[in-house]
């Protein structure tokens, strides 16, 4: 039974429409490869899917050679081409730029080694006046001044900082000695207070004290006679 006609128009269906699509796609490739076999013709086939994904075949030229032909044969231009040419100018233009950059800078280079050279005294034959070294001259006696105002500076930024090194030094010492003096003095209050020794005033009174005791105790005892009778001898004794 023979195949209906196909009528020519978008297939609606999207999973329909990219089997419809691989299977035609591979079959145009297949005659075009066949064309060129049997025929022995140059043949290029591009294709662009829905995606945007690239199938091309060539037989046996490459594409580019048979777009130059194609253009040959027809006498026009292609856009790609142009901007070929176009990028092919704006390279070369940069290479210029670059080239005159490199130029620039490579003269400059020179002229710095030579002022360097000129300011270090190794080189001074671009000098040929006396103005000429009466002025790099100035220029050297005021760097100089320059870098000894610099070097004044920072050595007295040095001589601040030790200063203030030393006093810290000192306060922290005098801080030290302070706190041992208040630990000594909360020492010694907290001790209790030893007994005072007596004044030789309180000695001298004591003495007279216990010498008017002596006296006191010196009482007259009778002596007993042989017979147990008083006797009338009195004498001293000390109890």
């Amino acid at each position: 039974m023979g195949r209906g006609k196909v009528e020519m128009k978008r297939i609606e269906n999207k999973v329909s429409r990219q089997v419809t699509f691989s299977k035609r796609r591979k079959g145009l490739l297949k005659k075009a490869e066949e064309l060129a076999v049997l025929c022995d013709v140059d043949i290029g086939v591009i294709v662009f899917s829905e995606r945007g994904k690239l199938f091309d075949y060539s037989s046996p030229a490459s594409l580019v050679d048979l777009i130059h032909r194609y253009e040959a044969a027809t006498n026009t231009q292609l856009f790609h081409k142009e901007a070929h040419y176009t990028d092919d100018h704006h390279q070369q233009q940069q290479q210029q730029q670059m080239a005159a950059e490199f130029s620039k800078l490579q003269h400059e280079y020179q002229q710095l080694g030579a002022s360097l050279k000129t300011y270090t005294g190794e080189d001074l034959s671009s000098l040929t006046s006396v103005v000429e070294l009466a002025e790099l001259e100035q220029q050297l006696e005021s760097a100089v001044g320059k870098v000894r105002a610099r070097k004044d500076e920072l050595f007295i930024n040095l001589t601040d900082e030790l200063q203030l090194k030393i006093n810290e030094n000192g306060r922290h010492d005098d801080a030290a000695a302070a706190a041992g003096v208040e630990a000594e003095e909360t020492t010694t209050m907290a001790e209790p207070p030893l007994p005072q020794s007596p004044s030789f005033a309180y000695l001298l009174a004591v003495e007279e004290k216990s010498a008017a005791s002596t006296m006191l105790r010196l009482w007259p005892q009778p002596d007993a006679d042989a017979d147990g009778g008083s006797s009338s001898r009195r004498g001293l004794q000390l109890w």
